[in-house]
């Protein structure tokens, strides 16, 4: 689908004094206002507001969508991911959607295609898909103590200010390095 970008609203056909609302934050976009729209085939015209973004699976109608809300759910855990963020959990919860999607596809496949056609090749990219997200090592993030026992050792000459702002900044590169791998994966 294609996102229209509108410089001014004029109000709405019916009643052009009232304001429309982003269907993503609720602001109304008065007269005059920016705003973007998509309108697919089917369904409603969607409509929000200029600060807001329309998400990938906003601008699908396909089983994808449901794939695509699962990898923007996982980034967004990701974004705010400590220590304690449990990484399998996430990952699993993504290669279950791409799991979920490929048995709709190849179910549909063999049902009007004889095991062949558009659903069969959408199937096998899921299968792809799921196939490299379940190679994606999860590191360990394990806690302060036991981040100086492994990386540090006993002769360490840092400060605890200093063992501390290591540790931070090791864990968020674990993350930012799952993330990626996380990422590398998402080719749908």
């Amino acid at each position: 689908m294609r996102i229209n970008y509108v410089a001014k609203a004029t109000g709405s056909k019916k009643n052009p004094w009232t304001d429309v609302r982003c269907m993503k934050c609720s602001n109304a976009i008065h007269k005059g206002d920016p705003y973007q729209w998509i309108k697919g085939r089917y369904g409603p015209k969607l409509v929000i507001c200029a600060l807001c973004h329309f998400s990938r699976s906003d601008q699908t109608t396909s089983k994808l969508a449901q794939v695509y809300d699962a990898f923007d759910a996982a980034y967004k855990e990701l974004d705010e991911a400590d220590e304690s963020t449990d990484l399998q959990s996430i990952l699993d919860d993504v290669t279950q959607a791409v799991r979920e999607v490929e048995d709709e596809y190849r179910s549909a496949a063999d049902e009007y295609f004889n095991g062949g056609g558009p659903s069969a090749e959408s199937a096998d990219e899921c299968d792809s898909c799921a196939s490299e997200l379940e190679s994606i090592d999860v590191p360990e993030l394990y806690d302060f103590d036991k981040w100086v026992e492994n990386e540090l050792g006993d002769d360490s000459e840092l400060d605890d200010d200093e063992k501390h702002t290591a540790w931070a900044e090791w864990i968020q590169e674990q993350i930012g390095d799952f993330r990626s791998n996380i990422e590398t994966a998402d080719s749908l």
